[in-house]
């Protein structure tokens, strides 16, 4: 398992094709090579414009503010995570940047509000929490 703005995630090399731009990213990523990572982020997004799975764009977006904040440019962090909530509204990794993305510029409250949102997109629908 991986850990990325606070939400444990699978392997993504399970997930994509093997030698995807996606899956170097997140190596370059694993790999604590965050600059190149995010630049080429950059370079997926463009190439994704119209991605079906909006997920794929907020993921990359997340990614991306993951690295900034690696970096401690919090600055550029703030709106790539922004634009990752933008992309998928139900991706909690993406509220998770969001809230660490706005908690090492101090705005608290926003922190907090958006730290509530990724914890409610984890939470199953009431009626499949007695199944699962």
């Amino acid at each position: 398992m991986l850990k990325h703005a606070g939400v444990v995630l699978s392997d993504p090399k399970k997930l994509l094709k093997k030698n995807s731009p996606l899956v170097q990213m997140w190596e370059l990523f694993a790999g604590k090579q965050f600059l190149p990572a995010a630049k080429m982020g950059d370079q997926v997004l463009k190439k994704i414009k119209n991605a079906t799975v909006p997920s794929q764009r907020a993921f990359i977006c997340s990614l991306q503010a993951g690295c900034y904040r690696e970096l401690r440019k919090f600055t550029k962090a703030l709106p790539k995570a922004e634009q990752a909530t933008e992309e998928d509204p139900n991706l909690a990794c993406a509220w998770s940047a969001l809230a660490e993305a706005q908690r090492n510029v101090a705005r608290w409250d926003e922190a907090i509000v958006n730290a509530e949102k990724a914890i409610a997109c984890t939470r199953l629908p009431r009626r499949l929490r007695a199944t699962a």
